[in-house]
């Protein structure tokens, strides 16, 4: 359909049936809940990276900005080429967001431990500080095997 606003005319693809697009946003929702039900059943694992909690508030920074852009798209905004450039923005700014929320956090975490082999050693892996010991001679006895 063919609509005019400010003397610019603006060619908008609508349908009469509404269930398509509804379709696409339960189905992304249902997405979005996978992810957070998987960031609640890894919360505990232990990691080198610990990525429960980047995952978590990378899926929560989505759900948040993705439906603040969402509500302000259909509801608040009423000019297209707005639409379009509030849309645009937001993707980009929800992507380095979870971009972020992912890869720094690693990177962070490989430099600070990344000095020595020992020192990527994590209490919360080992079970009892006795495993701890054990598993340093056996770095200690691989590395002069090495050498």
């Amino acid at each position: 359909t063919l609509q005019v606003e400010g003397g610019t005319v603006y060619v908008v693809c609508k349908t009469s049936n509404a269930i398509w697009p509804n379709l696409i946003l339960i189905f992304e929702g249902l997405l979005i809940l996978y992810g957070i039900y998987l960031a609640v059943e890894i919360r505990n694992n232990p990691s080198f990276f610990n990525e429960s909690t980047s995952m978590a508030a990378s899926i929560y920074n989505l759900a948040v900005l993705g439906g603040l852009i969402l509500i302000l798209s259909k509801i608040v905004i009423s000019q297209p080429d707005t639409v379009l450039i509030f849309e645009c923005v937001g993707i980009i700014c929800i992507t380095l967001i979870m971009v972020c929320c992912l890869i720094v956090p690693k990177i962070y975490s490989v430099n600070s431990r990344g000095q020595s082999q020992k020192s990527a050693i994590s209490t919360a892996e080992m079970s009892s500080p006795r495993e701890v010991e054990e598993y340093r001679r056996k770095l200690a006895t691989a590395s002069t095997r090495i050498e």
